[in-house]
């Protein structure tokens, strides 16, 4: 019996009806155990993230943020956790390049880059980063997206948007949580220190462009 002929019978859609408020603070309550296992593994392993808005706002309550993402309101369509304190790359530049993990549909990770503190949404038309952004340095080639240095999904992908596949269902056992966050949080950690590996490489091959304009 499909979903639709279920809902028609007797009192079925009554009830769903009812238990829809249950089921929306579900969703929000299993993303919130998820972003704090996450931040908290993550700095298990000394790497110390804050939350964060797309425009690099702080987020000071992330059960606030998690419910606006949920009732899809627009200020919180894209958040996530960003490293604090950031290591400057260039560091004799006014650039940051930073770690960071968002959601929009799907979570994701990878290295962004900012200037003055606002995010870089075009990183190929400044010269200090083009050569960083270029295919072949990349650490890592799922993604490529004009505000990303590079990106990666997590091996099991998590759709929060969607929230309908077996890998969202299974956060909302405590042991599969927290197997899926150390997994991701030591992916980022293995990120992390490749490519701070590459710093003088990179610094060598690309030198910093001394106005600091883009191309």
């Amino acid at each position: 019996m499909d979903v639709k002929n279920l809902l028609l019978e007797k009192n079925n859609f009554k009830t769903f009806l009812k238990a829809q408020p249950a089921l929306i603070k579900a969703k929000k309550e299993i993303q919130v155990r998820f972003w704090k296992a996450l931040k908290k593994a993550l700095h298990e392993k000394g790497r110390e993230f804050e939350f964060f808005t797309y425009g690099f706002e702080k987020i000071e309550d992330i059960e606030t943020a998690v419910s606006d993402y949920v009732d899809g309101k627009q200020k919180s369509k894209c958040f996530g956790l960003k490293r604090l304190p950031s290591k400057r790359l260039l560091s004799d530049t006014e650039y940051e390049l930073f770690p960071c993990v968002e959601i929009y549909h799907e979570v994701y990770y990878g290295y962004g880059a900012s200037k003055k503190s606002v995010r870089i949404k075009d990183i190929k038309r400044y010269k200090a980063l083009k050569g960083i952004k270029n295919p072949d340095v990349r650490l890592d080639k799922s993604g490529d997206d004009e505000d990303w240095i590079f990106w990666k999904w997590p091996e099991k992908r998590l759709n929060f948007k969607e929230f309908n596949s077996e890998n969202i269902f299974g956060l909302f056992n405590e042991e599969t949580l927290n197997e899926t966050v150390r997994k991701i949080a030591e992916d980022i950690d293995r990120m992390i220190k490749e490519f701070e590996e590459k710093k003088g490489h990179l610094l060598e091959q690309y030198p910093p462009s001394p106005t600091n304009t883009p191309a």
